[in-house]
């Protein structure tokens, strides 16, 4: 993973970014290098990945890789997370 690649925001704007796209993890921090994790409980990881992409086009997911999630998990306490950048300075409006 090259971290240079990403823009640098505030965990806030991060959160603000998801929010306003109605995707609300449980719980949402800064890995410290440009990057974000979201963890979603009992979320299938589909689902999850999906939810954080669809927030912002310039979001670029880290983890799960595809080979990790191909295959939907349905089991209850499930939790999923996910980690993202913005490959550029997200929209806000």
């Amino acid at each position: 993973m090259n971290f240079d690649n990403y823009v640098a925001i505030t965990e806030a704007t991060a959160n603000e970014i998801l929010q306003r796209a109605d995707v609300n993890p449980s719980t949402l921090y800064s890995n410290g290098n440009g990057t974000f994790t979201a963890v979603f409980n009992d979320q299938p990881m589909l689902k999850a990945r999906a939810l954080v992409e669809s927030a912002d086009p310039n979001i670029k997911i880290e983890l799960p890789e595809p080979f990790e999630y191909d295959q939907p998990v349905v089991e209850p306490n499930l939790k999923s997370e996910v980690t993202f950048g913005f490959i550029a300075e997200p929209i806000l409006e």
